[in-house]
Order: C-alpha cells, then sequence, then structure tokens
C-alpha cells in the first residue's frame, strides 16, 4: 500500500476555517487584557511615583509635592493626572513649583489613559512625616472600557497610599 504525500483542497479549507474562528473569538478577549494591563501598569506608576515622593519627604525631612503638570510650565489649574505628572522638593514651602524648587521626578502622559481626581484637590504635599495633610486624594483612571474596569489609587491623610481596582472597593465612574 502507497501512503499519497499532501492533503486535499477540502482539508485545506476547513484548517483554514477553523483557524479563522479561533482567532475571532480570541481577538477581543486579546484586546481587553492589553487593555487592562495598561490601565494596571499606568495605576502602578502613579501608585509608585507617590509612594517615591513620600519616601523623598520622610528622607529628605522636607516638604515634596506632586501634582499634574511639568517642570516647564508648573503645576496644571485642572485635576487631570493623565498629562502627565511631576514631582518636587518645595524648599520654600509655598506649594508653587518656583526656581529654587528642586524637580525629583518627571512622567509623561499616559496614552489612551484618563486620570482625574477631584477638582478642590489638584495637588499633593507629602510632609517630612510622611504625612500629606488636606483631604484625602481620589485619582481615577480610566480607558476605553470604561468605569466598570476603572481603577483608583487613594491616598489618605496620614500618607497610606493604595491603588484598587473595580469591584474592590473603587467608587465608580471616570
Amino acid at each position: 500500500m502507497r501512503w499519497k504525500r499532501g492533503f486535499t483542497l477540502l482539508e485545506l479549507l476547513v484548517t483554514l476555517s477553523i483557524v479563522a474562528v479561533l482567532m475571532g473569538v480570541a481577538t477581543p478577549s486579546f484586546r481587553d487584557y492589553l487593555l487592562n494591563q495598561e490601565l494596571r501598569a499606568a495605576t502602578e506608576r502613579l501608585a509608585s511615583d507617590l509612594r517615591w515622593a513620600r519616601q523623598s519627604a520622610v528622607q529628605r525631612g522636607g516638604r515634596v509635592v506632586v501634582c499634574p503638570g511639568s517642570a516647564t510650565t508648573g503645576c496644571r489649574a485642572t485635576p487631570e493626572w493623565g498629562m502627565g505628572w511631576f514631582v518636587f522638593h518645595d524648599t520654600d514651602g509655598d506649594r508653587r513649583f518656583g526656581a529654587g524648587d528642586e524637580v525629583l521626578r518627571r512622567t509623561e502622559p499616559l496614552e489612551g489613559i484618563s486620570a482625574r481626581s477631584a477638582r478642590a484637590r489638584r495637588q499633593l504635599s507629602f510632609f517630612p512625616n510622611g504625612s500629606a495633610p488636606g483631604s484625602n486624594l481620589t485619582i481615577r483612571l480610566c480607558n476605553e472600557r470604561g468605569p466598570a474596569f476603572a481603577r483608583q489609587v487613594r491616598v489618605s491623610l496620614s500618607g497610606r497610599i493604595r491603588s484598587l481596582r473595580a469591584g474592590q472597593g473603587a467608587e465608580p465612574g471616570c
């Protein structure tokens, strides 16, 4: 008995059809996975920078401020953190970036992610004891998946920093 090598056109079409169906099913869930990972990474980057700013305030024995904006334009008047933020050592204690203040860290804008805090709390100051007086700060991060998948970074008056995802106690909304 002699075996034929290869396969028929019908077998090829059936195989390609199965692959097409599997790709159609896998592609949306893979996109959701990527969007979730981008949002998670942005949340952790923000929380990490806030933790680092708190640690810097304790180590330096002075006030360290984190605010949305850039070192060239200063702190933004809006609470939009998604456009980037920076950390500076507030040597004169006026909570504004000035000539004598030292930039400690800069973060570029977050692509495809909205990050906002309440209008009343557009910046965060850490004191030498690690506290962040004023009021609690909540920064909500969202992407195109919507509020059901939002994440938050919360900073308490004592300076405790937590990151939460939807379903873990994060408040709804973006």
